[in-house]
């Protein structure tokens, strides 16, 4: 960045003044690329300035408190009031516009006093005068047809971007071309598995980030911090020591430092494994099918089988429309890998569409009895899939195919224990994105009995101690 002139030193803290902002190189950015050039006062910290430069890729990642969101949001808003611009704004998944980037863009509108330059409606946001647009997608919702009516857009901004799957990534970038067009990633690192962190960072130790930056000149892959952040707050601040203090290093260093999150306390399955590996056709399958409840709750189906005391997960079959019918018409699709399976086990909760796929796909599918029980735990809620994961720990370890289970190989990895506002690990696995993990206790629930009650039998027996 050049040095500022004493005449723009002059304005720009006559300007502050008048905002009521603190006179501060750090929230200054100077961007004589834009139209009509000159200087703006924002509150977007120094570290941020490779935006305002060209560059196909402006990635950032970083722990809590590094203002990403805010600051990208900020001037990418501040961008669209200058000039014409198509805007993608992107998450895995989207359940709802609440769960976009429309809220902060919004606030940013606001914030700027740009209410009147803007016209915001329930899935768009528009400005008048220039003719810039925002738009807000959950990529799983989408294929690579679908999402051609984005390949003009001048920026895509990504939020959350750990959770982007090597499929959404094969979608975005032949999809984003335009010349001039930059995509915007942030993100918190979550496992060194995940396809954005692979990408974008390191794969199998190789630098990623120094390949897209060769690549693809004037690109920025940065690791930032809450030290980059001159608006750090105090409560931040007080949140950050009290985590330093009662965490472990393995999860303070991922919460605040952005590193690679490695196995914790809170770590339900230690015994997993993500890797390609030839599935056997020789041994007897089973399937399990969680069903949607509505909405962006997606259809889960899960292929296992056993080898020794190993668990394989060689096939999942995922439809996150939400809606029956493309449903149905994808399990009619994949007719013949559903009857590979000698034993196929469905959510009990759904009987009127157990019976439908029994009518359309001419198997048997029982319905889940969700009463398997370890004699040790005791008969309350929660105890049945408390008793599955006993279960799924006794193997030695769990193969998830990476190719074909692109869902299970983030759910299975990421599941944990709840964690208490006081920090203590409780005995309930968290719920939400666990849809393959239901399927597979479904497929393995008679499994499950058997195995209790041969252990029970050994234990009355003398043969073990455990």
């Amino acid at each position: 960045m050049r040095s500022l002139t004493a005449q723009e030193t002059k304005w720009i803290s006559s300007q502050a003044k008048a905002m009521g902002v603190d006179f501060s190189l750090e929230m200054i950015i100077p961007y004589e690329e834009f139209p009509g050039g000159g200087l703006r006062i924002t509150r977007t910290p120094l570290v941020f300035e490779d935006l305002f430069h060209p560059g196909h890729f402006k990635c950032y990642y970083s722990g809590r408190g590094a203002a990403k969101s805010e600051s990208l949001s900020q001037n990418i808003v501040l961008m669209a009031n200058d000039t014409n611009i198509k805007v993608v704004c992107a998450r895995e998944t989207k359940t709802s516009i609440k769960d976009s980037s429309k809220s902060v863009i919004e606030k940013w509108i606001s914030n700027l006093g740009l209410d009147k330059q803007f016209e915001i409606t329930g899935e768009e946001i528009r400005n008048e005068r220039t003719g810039s647009s925002f738009h807000f997608v959950g990529l799983l919702a989408h294929n690579i047809n679908s999402f051609k009516s984005f390949d003009d857009a001048d920026f895509m901004f990504i939020e959350e971007a750990q959770d982007v799957s090597e499929k959404s990534w094969k979608i975005i970038l032949p999809t984003i071309r335009k010349p001039g067009s930059q995509i915007w990633i942030i993100f918190n690192p979550f496992e060194r598995e995940d396809p954005t962190s692979q990408r974008f960072i390191e794969k199998d130790g190789v630098d990623t980030a120094g390949d897209i930056m060769k690549a693809f000149p004037g690109s920025i892959v940065k690791r930032i911090s809450f030290r980059d952040n001159p608006y750090f707050t105090d409560e931040l601040r007080a949140l950050m020591e009290f985590d330093r203090k009662h965490l472990s290093k393995d999860e303070y260093e991922w919460i605040w430092e952005g590193k690679f999150l490695e196995i914790t306390e809170a770590t339900i399955l230690r015994n997993i494994h993500v890797c390609d590996f030839d599935p056997d056709e020789s041994v007897s399958w089973r399937m399990g099918l969680d069903f949607s409840n509505g909405g962006a709750d997606p259809y889960a189906n899960t292929w296992v089988y056993v080898d020794g005391n190993d668990l394989y997960i060689p096939h999942e079959l995922m439809n996150f429309t939400g809606n029956i019918d493309p449903y149905i018409e994808q399990m009619r699709d994949n007719r013949e890998l559903i009857r590979k399976a000698s034993r196929r086990v469905g959510d009990s909760s759904r009987p009127d569409l157990i019976r439908k796929l029994i009518t359309v796909l001419h198997v048997p599918i029982m319905g889940a009895r969700k009463n398997v029980m370890n004699s040790r735990r005791q008969r309350k809620a929660g105890a049945y899939k408390n008793s599955m994961i006993d279960y799924l720990k006794h193997f030695d370890n769990i193969y998830i195919h990476k190719t074909n289970c692109p869902t299970a190989s983030r759910e299975f990895p990421k599941w944990k224990w709840q964690i208490d506002s006081r920090g203590v690990i409780q005995n309930i696995p968290e719920d939400g994105n666990d849809h393959t993990i239901d399927a597979t206790i479904y497929a393995l629930e008679i499994d499950a009995m058997k195995w209790f009650c041969q252990r029970d039998k050994r234990v009355k027996k003398g043969k073990v101690d455990d």
